[in-house]
């Protein structure tokens, strides 16, 4: 009669085999995944701590999206103010007092360019506008007295024209030095109010000189003069 025993422990030796394999296997991915979890919990931490360093040192967070942000409003420009002149000045008149930044150019504005006008202060040609009026204003001034200082005049300087009816702000733009009898110096036919100002030239000179020196300037700011109705 056959013994079966040895059959039998044949297979249990098998499967004390097999348990001792397996037991290390299981342990191993256990120790496994706990790397992996502690490596992306620190993984994790240093993404955060990076985060708070970088916004300490001053770098610039991430923007939103454009479909996120709130667009701009456009900037008004507020329009003039409007002013209605009781008379019309006229010769001899005074007009206001005029001031050039940077520049020792300081006096009293008339209506006219005659002598009996530069003798007292600048004058407004009245072949052309008023501060208001729109267009070109023609201004000259002696070089010896109140328009000496125009060589200190530059790009930029504010020209202030001070009025019984409002304050108005001129930009220098520009200057040139042309003859008396040169009218592409100016253009009397502007559509947009502008001052030009004007001196014999060279600067200083108490002498007959047929060259000017120019300066233009662009409008800024001042009230608009309405037209009376008749």
């Amino acid at each position: 009669m056959r013994k079966p025993s040895f059959h039998f422990a044949a297979s249990e030796q098998k499967n004390g085999k097999g348990k001792k394999l397996l037991l290390p296997l299981v342990f191993s991915i256990v120790a496994l995944l706990v790397v992996v979890v502690v490596l992306n919990s620190v993984r994790a931490q240093f993404t955060h701590a990076a985060a708070e360093s970088g916004m300490a040192q001053g770098q610039v967070p991430m923007l939103p999206a454009a479909a996120e942000s709130t667009p701009q409003e456009e900037v008004q420009k507020e329009e003039p103010e409007e002013v209605a002149l009781d008379e019309y000045p006229e010769a001899g008149n005074k007009l206001g007092h005029l001031t050039v930044s940077g520049t020792a150019v300081d006096c009293d504005v008339y209506y006219g360019d005659s002598e009996a006008e530069f003798s007292k202060g600048a004058g407004i040609f009245k072949g052309g506008k008023i501060p208001g009026e729109g267009g070109t204003i023609l201004m000259g001034g002696h070089t010896g007295t109140y328009f000496r200082d125009f060589e200190s005049v530059q790009a930029g300087d504010e020209v202030t024209l001070t009025t019984d009816y409002g304050e108005y702000h001129y930009v220098v733009t520009n200057t040139k030095v042309a003859t008396d009898t040169d009218t592409s110096a100016y253009e009397l036919n502007a559509q947009e109010e502008n001052l030009i100002m004007y001196t014999c030239y060279p600067f200083g000179t108490i002498e007959y000189t047929d060259e000017r020196f120019f300066v233009y300037c662009d409008y800024v700011s001042g009230p608009v003069i309405v037209p009376q109705n008749p």
